[in-house]
């Protein structure tokens, strides 16, 4: 079933500023949205939940926790821990994690006060997704910004918030390719615990695809028997943009997006061949 708008939890505020939804995760009795911006109060995030038949759950603490993000940044990813907790990933330029318990509270034990940030993270990356093991170990999913551009990145956290240095290169990956930007927008995790992402990785062949998947192994390396996939999707010459990933229990992965039609397929600029749409595409394990 549909969520419903989310009622503007400070209704009395005269023209209080847009709340824009970010993430979007389930569990058996709930719904969570993240909000870069609580209505009315400029830079806090939100989070609101509903009940299985779709009525705001007015017992989850968001307006408190809104109020106790230590971070200027949003929150974009937001994934359901085993326990019932809730992980968000940061955006506005900051590369980490917040973690709240299942009442909507900010999680005080989680590393320094409820938000674990990378190194050097508040300057150099941000996080667009964030996953949750069945150890509790965290990993996140974005883009690093170094003088070369826009790169791909992943890091991970161990279930108390600290960096994880077996991950990667000391805590993190990141992937870089001369064609143009890339960075994670959607993070699943397997039934072995690999990541797997879907992203954008221009390649030579395909400079102006937004569409990757990939897979990492469990200690944040890319998977080579699996590698990265950029592929031109959809009809149209620009193709679509990879912004959702699910694994399926058989392994077999899922990844969604729009579809961007900025040149007709025929050669004609500026004319759209199709109307923008939804690309589902699945990929074997």
């Amino acid at each position: 079933m549909p969520l419903p708008p989310a009622a503007p939890p400070y209704p009395s505020q005269p023209s209080p500023a847009p709340a824009v939804p970010r993430s979007l995760a389930t569990s058996p009795l709930a719904a969570f949205r993240t909000f870069n911006d609580q209505p009315g109060v400029t830079g806090r995030p939100l989070l609101l939940r509903w009940d299985a038949a779709g009525h705001e759950d007015t017992s989850f603490d968001s307006a408190s926790n809104a109020a106790q993000v230590p971070t200027t940044g949003g929150l974009n990813g937001l994934a359901v821990a085993p326990n019932g907790d809730l992980v968000a990933s940061l955006v506005g330029m900051t590369f980490g994690a917040e973690r709240y318990l299942a009442t909507g509270a900010l999680d005080g034990t989680f590393y320094q006060g409820g938000a674990s940030l990378l190194p050097g993270g508040a300057e150099t990356a941000q996080a667009n997704a964030v996953a949750v093991r069945r150890d509790g170990s965290i990993v996140l999913g974005g883009a690093a910004f170094s003088t070369q551009g826009e790169e791909l990145a992943l890091a991970g956290l161990g279930p108390g918030g600290h960096l994880d240095t077996s991950f990667g290169e000391s805590g993190s990956t990141t992937i870089f390719t001369p064609v143009g930007s890339s960075a994670v927008y959607s993070l699943a995790i397997d039934s072995v615990g690999r990541p797997v992402v879907a992203a954008t990785f221009p390649t030579a062949a395909l400079p102006g695809s937004s569409w990757s998947v990939a897979r990492f192994t469990n200690i944040g390396a890319l998977d080579e028997s699996f590698g990265i996939i950029t592929t031109k999707v959809g009809s149209c010459v620009s193709g679509g943009s990879a912004t959702a990933v699910v694994v399926q229990p058989d392994g077999r992965i899922l990844v969604a997006g729009p579809e961007f039609c900025y040149v007709c397929d025929k050669g004609t600029p500026g004319q759209d061949c199709d109307a923008n749409g939804l690309v589902l595409a699945r990929y074997w394990p």
